[in-house]
């Protein structure tokens, strides 16, 4: 993956973990599973690097 995208996906999984999980108290299982596969993209990603 290139790095500006995985840095995308950093942004996104920063974004909805986080600031919307943490700091706005959202706690629709949805985002958070959302949160998690950008998570696991990330690691996937660096597992191959």
């Amino acid at each position: 993956m290139r790095t500006t995208v995985l840095l995308d996906v950093l942004n996104s999984a920063y974004d909805i973990l986080h600031l919307w999980g943490y700091y706005d108290g959202i706690t629709r299982s949805s985002v958070v599973i959302m949160g998690f596969k950008e998570a696991k993209t990330i690691i996937d990603n660096l597992k191959t690097a």
